[in-house]
């Protein structure tokens, strides 16, 4: 694409020290080329001069018209990317006007397809744009440029999860956010694996779970944490002991009572009137029915174990009532007639009865002399029953005399 240069020619006949001075028209020299014409042998010829004394014989000569120089005086391209973006525009011109093509030095990274770079995967890649010249150019020099694709953000997402207090780990997941060109984990070098700070015997609350470890060429993990929620684990009540039923008086009963949680268990009473708890002894206080609860109210790990209920019957303690015999003459008064107890618990006496029993004979002063029954009757107490035990009067012949003897002593 070189103008055409100047054309010559020179002189040879010249008689007598002349020159073209002389002529009455010189010659004028041209070639069938132009600045366009290909590569390639083209005439020149020199025509039209005119002298009188001179006659012209021409002698032609060749243009020859070569490969030009060329260079690529543009190539854009970007020079970053990211895994899984689209396919990178390269653009070069020549200042031939021929067309550039590309060439790629990783195609695993990036792909040439005609003005297209296919990214394949993250990393460098060296891209040189040619023009290898044609008949009528030489071959441009190279121009690169070196492509840095970078790893696509792969989102590693834990899942929340729960269990209660002593439960197994339950199966911890996570899930993944940002593959591209419908990629999945099959993908993967090595998939992140999942795991928690808590152990099955962790106490309740809130413990981290996170994913690490994954790796791949083309990914880089962005983790995000979630959280193991140990909740209050359940309980129960397994084994509750207790004798159902008892006699005021008695020893305090034993309560035994355990939980699956090993927590220890507490007792109440629904009478204490009747047993009042201490520990996990039953003090009787008096006759009745109670009903003893053994609770487990959990703690930071165990929820509440459901109550058990225990019906306990203290019976009333047995209190003998012992009538004394008595004795009297015919006639005499009724003696005072006694008894006494036998069967009082807890050092009680007489003066904690509600009432006290009342004795009694059948007999009278005037009865005949003979054996009658003595008899306590009518005694009350919330905590005791009356066993009676009578006895007797005994009515004996009463003393006499003469006391008047009437009688005439002389006849």
């Amino acid at each position: 694409m070189d103008e055409i240069p100047e054309l010559s020619f020179h002189y040879e006949g010249f008689v007598n020290d002349e020159n073209a001075s002389v002529l009455d028209q010189e010659p004028t020299i041209s070639t069938t080329a132009n600045d366009a014409s290909p590569a390639g042998v083209y005439d020149v010829n020199a025509t039209g001069g005119i002298d009188a004394n001179y006659h012209f014989t021409y002698h032609g000569s060749v243009l020859e018209v070569g490969e030009g120089a060329q260079h690529l005086d543009s190539f854009d391209l970007a020079l970053e990317a990211v895994y899984g973006d689209e396919p990178l525009q390269a653009e070069a011109t020549a200042t031939s006007g021929l067309a550039v093509s590309f060439s790629s030095s990783n195609p695993d990274v990036l792909e040439v397809n005609g003005t297209q770079l296919k990214i394949r995967g993250a990393g460098s890649a060296t891209i040189t744009a040619h023009q290898d010249g044609d008949a009528n150019f030489f071959g441009a020099p190279d121009l690169n440029a070196t492509v840095t694709v970078h790893t696509a953000e792969l989102q590693v997402i834990a899942h929340p999860a729960s269990k209660a207090y002593l439960d197994e780990i339950p199966e911890l997941s996570f899930h993944y956010e940002g593959f591209v060109n419908d990629e999945n984990a099959s993908v993967l070098d090595q998939e992140p694996t999942i795991s928690t700070t808590a152990n099955d015997a962790s106490p309740a609350g809130v413990y981290d779970v996170n994913a690490t470890g994954g790796i791949d060429a083309n990914y880089h993990f962005t983790y995000h944490g979630s959280v193991l929620e140990v909740g209050e684990g359940a309980q129960h009540l397994d084994s509750f002991d207790l004798a159902l039923e008892a006699v005021y008086g008695d020893e305090p009963l034993q309560a035994e009572a355990t939980a699956t949680s090993g927590l220890a268990v507490s007792f109440s009473s629904s009478n204490p009137d009747v047993l009042e708890v201490n520990g996990d002894q039953l003090e009787i206080r008096g006759a009745g029915e109670a009903t003893i609860t053994a609770h487990q109210d959990g703690d930071a790990n165990f929820f509440g174990a459901p109550d058990l209920n225990a019906t306990v019957v203290v019976h009333e303690a047995d209190l003998q009532v012992i009538a004394h015999p008595a004795s009297k003459a015919y006639l005499d008064e009724i003696p005072e007639l006694t008894f006494h107890y036998e069967g009082f618990v807890n050092d009680e006496n007489a003066s904690v009865l509600d009432q006290e029993p009342t004795i009694f004979t059948v007999a009278t002063e005037a009865s005949p002399a003979g054996t009658y029954d003595v008899n306590a009757t009518g005694g009350f107490d919330a905590n005791y029953h009356f066993t009676y035990h009578g006895s007797e009067l005994e009515i004996g012949e009463g003393a006499q005399h003469i006391d008047s003897f009437d009688l005439a002593l002389d006849a």
